[in-house]
């Protein structure tokens, strides 16, 4: 179990997929997240790819790189629930650029290595299968070697070791010519490989090839890698001699890489929920902001319909005000000519109806008429039907033709 968890924390400390076509600002973040996260300032790292994700919202292919970049760092932190959690973040905004395929290509494989770090090799291998089905398409060859060193574990696992060693030798081959200073972790599994199969030389070739390539490239954790397998081998064999040699090494190596960095991990994990809790803060201020810019879109659309009604209200009254005034000027011209050119009294009209064709004349309305007499609008409308009978007419504007006409 401490040779697998080794292996893990070797893999997830590789770098990152290189994945073309990113802008400028992403690819500066880049080099800042791989700054932060080799001096484990993790807190940091997150900070950093929040605030690029914040900024850039209008970019779905450098959103895409962030998540996956931020996916990377809880790798470091064995936080697989929000590795995955970023990979699909990742692959959601990678799908709405023009890189569809290459976005597929890259989150199936990095879901591929998680699931294989979490032994849930069924998942793992269907997404590997997947993957070889299209011939790598779109990955370097530094991921397609780590995939087919993968797939070379998954032969070992089952006993098929022939298929194993020839995966082994094929991602050795992509290795040596992009990024030989990961040999020795392939080289630490045909250890395995070649103890499995009772292959005593070849079993000590791979772990002086392991340990050649870790010291040219000083890298510390692959020499302690390469005697911890050497060690267990050492261990199955009873040889306990040569077995105690390799931890002595292993412990002396693990000295000088000053294993209490780890315990740096634990107190990540305590400001991780910070991180959530920033995250939380964040989501909550955008939520608000939308919120106010429904209200105040709310608002500029209530004051709009408010005015346009009032114009509209104003409008018509400005309308029938000038109506009115029309009228009313009609009515005052024809009552003027009406007193000018006729003498009512030879129409045998009464004194009371008389007092109303006068009023009338004058321009006046049956309320005003009403007033005037100090009699109901019932009464006037009585004596101008009694008027319109008489004259043999039926409505005042008869009335001022005809008296117009004399």
């Amino acid at each position: 179990m401490r040779i697998y968890k080794l292996i893990i924390y070797l893999i997830i400390t590789l770098n990152s997929i290189v994945v073309l076509s990113q802008s400028k600002k992403a690819i500066e973040l880049e080099k800042i997240i791989i700054s932060f996260n080799d001096q484990t300032k993790y807190t940091q790292s997150i900070a950093s790819i929040d605030t690029f994700i914040l900024n850039n919202k209008n970019n779905e292919y450098d959103l895409y790189y962030a998540y996956l970049l931020k996916s990377y760092t809880y790798k470091r932190l064995f936080d697989y629930d929000n590795v995955i959690k970023c990979l699909n973040l990742s692959l959601k905004e990678g799908l709405q650029s023009d890189k569809k395929e290459e976005v597929i290509a890259v989150i199936n494989a990095e879901k591929s290595f998680v699931f294989f770090d979490l032994q849930q090799y069924e998942k793992s291998s269907l997404l590997m299968n997947e993957i070889e089905k299209n011939n790598y398409a779109f990955l370097d060859n530094k991921t397609k070697s780590y995939l087919i060193m993968q797939e070379g574990y998954l032969f070992f696992l089952t006993n098929d070791f022939i298929n194993s060693e020839l995966k082994y030798d094929k991602a050795i081959g992509l290795m040596e010519n992009n990024n030989p200073k990961d040999l020795p972790i392939v080289y630490g599994k045909k250890v395995l490989l070649y103890s499995k199969m009772n292959q005593i030389g070849k079993l000590k070739q791979s772990f002086n090839l392991g340990i050649f390539y870790a010291k040219k490239f000083n890298l510390i954790k692959y020499q302690m890698y390469m005697y911890e397998v050497y060690r267990n081998q050492f261990e199955e064999k009873k040889d306990f001699k040569n077995a105690f040699f390799c931890f002595s090494k292993f412990d002396s190596l693990s000295t000088i890489y000053n294993t209490e960095k780890n315990k740096s991990n634990i107190k990540i994990f305590e400001k991780d929920s910070v991180l959530k809790q920033k995250e939380f803060e964040i989501k909550r201020n955008n939520l608000w902001l939308y919120f106010m810019s429904f209200i105040l879109l709310i608002l500029a659309v209530f004051i709009i319909l408010i005015v346009q009604f009032y114009r509209i209200k104003r409008s018509k009254h400005i309308m029938l005000e000038n109506e009115y005034k029309r009228i009313h000027a009609e009515l005052t011209i024809l009552s003027q000519k009406l007193n000018d050119k006729n003498d009512f009294k030879k129409y045998n009209l009464k004194e009371r109806q008389l007092e109303v064709v006068d009023l009338l004349r004058k321009g006046k309305s049956n309320k005003q008429i009403a007033e005037e007499l100090f009699i109901s609008e019932n009464t006037v409308k009585y004596h101008l039907k009694a008027i319109y009978d008489i004259l043999q007419i039926d409505n005042r504007l008869q009335l001022f033709k005809i008296f117009d006409a004399k």
